[in-house]
């Protein structure tokens, strides 16, 4: 990947998810700080091992944070069963590519739902089913085509985000629209 797509990259991350949550930004930023707090390690895994060169827009990767996945209890867990409860997380994903005209930026939707406690797994809280969420969505975005129109898109990521769950997490999740 080319110094140009790196910086674009950054940037696009920067545009879709804010400056640090709002604060201001420390005169000291440039020098020895890192360049993006809120990345994810997995994140690191989805770049290219070989360059990219395409005639076409330079697309961004997009790094969803756990904190894109507000999970809330639906169903309690009762604690009797070897497996109980019900939690689920609604997001509105970013996602874009540069052109030479100009940014172009979409969202997909996404619920994601996953037990409490596993009968194999046992107990996922909200801030690790958060977690292994951005993880998959991640992944998953990388596999996805960003030339599609942008519903089929969505439903092809949608289609990716189930397909990485089982690989990646056996945790019982379930993925709709």
């Amino acid at each position: 990947m080319d110094l140009n797509a790196l910086i674009t990259l950054g940037f696009m991350g920067f545009a879709a998810n804010g400056f640090g949550g709002g604060a201001p930004i420390p005169i000291s930023a440039g020098v020895g700080a890192q360049a993006y707090a809120d990345v994810n390690s997995s994140v690191v895994q989805l770049l290219p091992a070989e360059p990219q060169v395409s005639s076409g827009p330079i697309f961004f990767i997009p790094i969803h944070k756990p904190s894109d996945f507000p999970f809330v209890i639906i169903v309690k867990d009762d604690g009797n069963d070897k497996a109980a409860g019900w939690q689920e997380a609604k997001a509105n994903l970013t996602f874009g590519k540069i052109h030479p005209w100009g940014v172009q930026m979409w969202y997909c939707t996404i619920t994601i739902g996953m037990p409490i406690r596993h009968s194999v797994q046992g107990y996922t809280s909200p801030a690790t089913a958060a977690t292994k969420s951005a993880e998959v969505t991640n992944k998953a975005a990388g596999n996805t085509d960003f030339d599609l129109p942008h519903g089929i898109f969505c439903d092809k990521f949608r289609d990716n985000v189930k397909a990485a769950f089982p690989a990646m997490y056996h945790v019982g999740a379930k993925v709709n629209r």
